[in-house]
């Protein structure tokens, strides 16, 4: 039986892994979805890879996440 993964946690499985691009993939994929898990981006450890990366920063901006 197939179920349901959330993007998020795909997302959260490369950036551990180191493999930035494709976090960044399946977190775009993430916001397609609606993805609730969204919210915690900011504070999930998995993602300290992504932190230094531009796409980091235009992400949070968008998702209205970033600090004011």
């Amino acid at each position: 039986k197939v179920g349901h993964v959330d993007a998020f946690k795909i997302a959260a499985t490369y950036a551990q892994a180191g493999e930035v691009d494709h976090a960044f993939e399946w977190l775009e994929k993430a916001v397609d979805q609606g993805s609730l898990e969204l919210v915690y981006l900011r504070i999930r450890p998995e993602f300290d890879p992504l932190r230094g990366d531009p796409r980091y920063g235009t992400l949070l901006q968008r998702l209205g996440l970033s600090n004011p």
